[in-house]
């Protein structure tokens, strides 16, 4: 445990082992602040940590490419396109 003193503007330097790295800041009931190391993600891509299914997903087909594993058929370009046109009419 260190003492460290906040400076005029509330800041705390935790030290270059902590340099660049973002924190979730928790304040407990008896003023106590808790630092958690965190990584934003955009908002955008938020979703995809939220659904199970799809970030597994997503994680089965980086360990495929990782590993070389490729399909051995093309993907269907027309097939694709008409499912992105059914749901862009369904938004």
């Amino acid at each position: 445990m260190i003492t460290a003193t906040a400076d005029s503007e509330g800041r705390i330097n935790l030290g270059k082992r902590f340099a660049n790295t973002t924190f979730l800041v928790e304040e407990t009931e008896d003023r106590e602040l808790r630092l958690i190391p965190a990584q934003a993600v955009p908002p955008d891509e938020a979703w995809l940590f939220r659904d199970e299914e799809a970030h597994a997903s997503v994680m089965r087909g980086l360990a495929h490419a990782k590993a070389r594993q490729f399909s051995s058929t093309p993907p269907d370009l027309k097939a694709d396109r008409e499912l992105i046109e059914k749901l862009e009419a369904e938004e």
